[in-house]
């Protein structure tokens, strides 16, 4: 029957521009996607869906309770299998679920995008390729601005930073640094143990002693 009718179209749900960019991803990958309202989830019958997407929808802990009860329900005799709901939400960890009585007829995922793209990026930029000491220094990294992603990269960043028996420096500069270094310490308690992490303004950035190479 799939093979005769073409691979099942992942279904997708969510906001905007999320939603936009997984259906185009998907397309680019040459997969169908089929595009969900959130009210059209409530008729939506989970044995037609293989593969259901909530990009970052508002309420998704309702959602998921609501598909996850009609997907008890009996399933299709001519497609018995289970879905997979993948939740995607922006930042670890994920938010709080209610408590499923899952079975095999729904297996759910969740996925951080800030967490996924921070690993995306140093897979594609390796730590590696701008820290490597070349006279012996010891490796650091510097971040300017705190914003939404820098948190993830930070944490991807510390587990990967540790090269040879030097001790990384990682500087952290911010608008206000006292609030950045507490919530950072309060987050990542173990931070400090992996590298030296140093805070500062953007205005007066602390790189005494630091050696700067730039490209032109």
């Amino acid at each position: 029957m799939r093979m005769l009718f073409g691979p099942a179209p992942v279904h997708v749900c969510g906001t905007e521009p999320l939603v936009s960019r997984v259906i185009a991803g998907l397309h680019a990958d040459g997969r169908p996607a089929r595009l969900v309202a959130p009210d059209q989830l409530a008729t939506l019958k989970p044995s037609h869906v293989q593969t259901l997407i909530l990009a970052d929808p508002p309420d998704a802990a309702d959602l998921i309770a609501a598909f996850a009860v009609r997907s008890q329900q009996v399933r299709s005799r001519f497609r018995p299998g289970s879905t997979r709901l993948i939740l995607m939400h922006a930042a670890d960890p994920p938010p709080v679920l209610p408590d499923l009585n899952l079975d095999e007829r729904l297996r759910l995922e969740t996925f951080a995008v800030e967490s996924r793209a921070a690993r995306a990026l140093l897979r594609r930029w390796p730590l590696h390729l701008g820290l490597d000491p070349l006279f012996g220094q010891r490796p650091h990294l510097l971040l300017a601005g705190f914003g939404i992603p820098v948190n993830a990269f930070l944490v991807q960043a510390l587990r990967l930073i540790q090269y040879g028996d030097a001790r990384p420096l990682v500087t952290l500069l911010s608008e206000d640094p006292v609030p950045l270094a507490a919530q950072i310490g309060s987050a990542y308690p173990q931070a400090g143990q992996v590298a030296e992490l140093r805070f500062g303004t953007l205005a007066a950035p602390p790189l005494d002693g630091c050696l700067l190479y730039t490209s032109r």
